[in-house]
């Protein structure tokens, strides 16, 4: 029975790991926080997160000068990380 709170929090990267141990898939989608690594995001889609929203808690994250750079950045990685 699943309970009246999201469940969904009480997901855990081994609880995926293990889904895809077994050929299943999880449709999770998970924010990251900061400037995550292209490992950290291969890993994610390694393990069945289905989508990854990056630059939560980004400072200056309206400032043109900084937010171009950073999207361009991962823009490179959509087509190897899908």
């Amino acid at each position: 029975e699943i309970s009246t709170r999201d469940w969904s929090s009480d997901v855990c990267s081994s609880d995926l790991a293990m889904c895809a141990e077994h050929g299943r898939s999880v449709p999770v989608t998970i924010v990251t926080f900061g400037d995550p690594d292209p490992d950290a995001l291969r890993l994610y889609r390694d393990i069945g997160v289905r989508r990854t929203v990056i630059g939560a808690s980004r400072t200056d994250w309206a400032d043109p000068a900084s937010t171009m750079p950073f999207i361009d950045r991962y823009a490179q990685l959509v087509d190897e990380l899908r």
